[in-house]
């Protein structure tokens, strides 16, 4: 068989095999580029958009896990203020009490509980209270002895309001609630 190729390139002239090679490697070369370079070359492309794609979502998974971190840190701060808020007065009594401390015993208009709700675990008491004629030094100071008590008490809905007779005083109304764990 070797002879047969070495006696047909031997019967064609200079000119024909310098084009049989040309061709030859021209093929060769076509060969790679389409078979081997330009799969690889498409291959790596698709896996550097997927490299970026991916570093996206690690950096959202990252951001959710850090977001996640910081709300249950909140969440165990808050169970930790209701656990040791424990005591036998009712919220009604506790408001009772910090209007007073506060210097506004006299001007609660009104105060009275609200319904009890369940949610998540958790007992919600609420109290309207509305306040007139009410400077706002002695509001900032019932919001701060709210702030202040033991539990996790918060101010779910205020109303502030201007009082007509005197812009100086203040019309306020006030949803306080208190949070309890139920214990199952």
């Amino acid at each position: 068989m070797k002879g047969i190729d070495l006696i047909f390139l031997t019967n064609m002239s200079h000119r024909e095999r310098l084009l049989l090679g040309v061709i030859i490697i021209i093929s060769l070369v076509t060969f790679l580029w389409v078979g081997i370079y330009e799969p690889l070359t498409d291959q790596r492309a698709s896996l550097e958009q997927k490299i970026l794609s991916k570093r996206g979502e690690l950096m959202e998974i990252s951001a959710i896990a850090d977001r996640y971190v910081e709300v249950k840190t909140v969440i165990d701060l808050i169970n930790q203020r209701i656990s040791s808020g424990k005591t036998n007065k009712s919220l009604l009594a506790s408001m009772e009490l910090l209007a007073k401390n506060s210097g506004l015993s006299s001007n609660v208009v009104s105060m009275s509980p609200t319904q009890t709700m369940q949610f998540d675990g958790y007992k919600e008491y609420g109290v309207e209270l509305r306040l007139e004629k009410v400077s706002l030094p002695a509001l900032v100071s019932l919001l701060q002895e709210i702030k202040k008590t033991t539990g996790y008490a918060r101010v779910k809905r205020m109303s502030v309001k201007t009082n007509y007779e005197n812009p100086a005083f203040l019309k306020v109304a006030l949803r306080v609630s208190n949070y309890k764990r139920i214990t199952k």
